[in-house]
């Protein structure tokens, strides 16, 4: 008797409809596994006997946090797709892994499916290239503070659109207690001075160990808020600043890096430093933090 099925690597429409006749009749399935499918997936979710006793998972995370790349196992979704398996996943009440690539889905369909992740059995949840619009961040906002088991949220926005600091308050401003993140990824989001409606909610974030902020057209009084937010996750291992224009600011990361005396890896690449300043600041770090990997 089936009581675990795992579905790899883009197997075609007509075979995950196979496969879902097949599990119609698995009573005593207990855990779906998937990785690196799209809209078929809801072929086989469809047919699930018991889906609140069966633990699901799409996407993949395995070993160290700082060693688990974005998007790896994601399911690439249409907008169909998504409002499809948005009327399947709240079935789903024992879900732990939810990774998507949505490119070029439309609004509505990102509220409605971002409207059905509400698990908090959630250990890794990720959206990547998505248009995250007003609707799905506050929606987000109210959901993610209450998912007591997350350790992995990563929040990658599809390329030209316009994401505004509003959506990060939004997302960060409803914790009001400790949270198990372990893991934090923003890629893409345009902040223009406003990082700070992220940087005021790391005090319920002292678990962190990994934090990623890619891309976000940081400036000067972006990277100062972040600087002295420092003082709230002690146990950060890996900082990653890669993409953003801190120019001569970079220098400042010297004054503050004593904050984070478990830090191992530090990335400040593509940040549009001079190189006398990126000289100044790995050896200034070579002296605090020998063991330090800059790169």
């Amino acid at each position: 008797m089936l009581r675990c099925l795992r579905c790899y690597d883009d197997l075609s429409s007509q075979t995950m409809k196979g496969v879902g006749a097949m599990v119609e009749s698995c009573e005593r399935l207990m855990r779906v596994e998937t990785e690196h499918l799209n809209d078929s997936i809801c072929d086989v979710l469809d047919h699930v006997l018991n889906p609140s006793a069966c633990c699901l998972e799409i996407g993949y995370y395995r070993g160290r946090l700082w060693l688990h790349s974005e998007g790896r196992g994601s399911c690439t979704l249409t907008s169909s797709g998504m409002v499809r398996l948005a009327s399947l996943l709240p079935r789903f009440t024992n879900t732990t892994i939810l990774s998507f690539r949505c490119p070029g889905s439309t609004p509505e369909a990102v509220n409605t499916l971002v409207a059905s992740i509400t698990h908090k059995s959630l250990k890794l949840l990720e959206l990547r290239e998505v248009c995250l619009t007003p609707e799905a961040a506050a929606a987000l906002g109210r959901s993610i503070p209450e998912m007591s088991s997350l350790k992995i949220l990563q929040l990658s926005v599809a390329d030209g659109t316009d994401q505004q600091c509003e959506q990060l308050k939004m997302l960060f401003g409803g914790f009001k207690q400790v949270s198990s993140l372990e893991k934090i990824t923003l890629n893409g989001f345009r902040v223009n001075g406003g990082l700070s409606s992220f940087t005021n909610s790391l005090c319920f974030f002292p678990s962190l160990k990994v934090l990623h902020l890619k891309n976000l057209n940081m400036n000067e009084q972006d990277f100062s808020a972040l600087l002295e937010s420092f003082v709230f996750v002690p146990g950060l291992r890996m900082l990653n600043l890669k993409g953003n224009s801190l120019g001569r600011a970079v220098r400042s990361i010297v004054q503050h890096i004593s904050y984070l005396p478990v830090l191992q890896f530090l990335v400040i690449s593509r940040t549009e430093c001079l190189d006398e300043d990126w000289n100044f600041v790995l050896e200034a770090l070579k002296k605090i933090f020998p063991k330090l990997s800059v790169s």
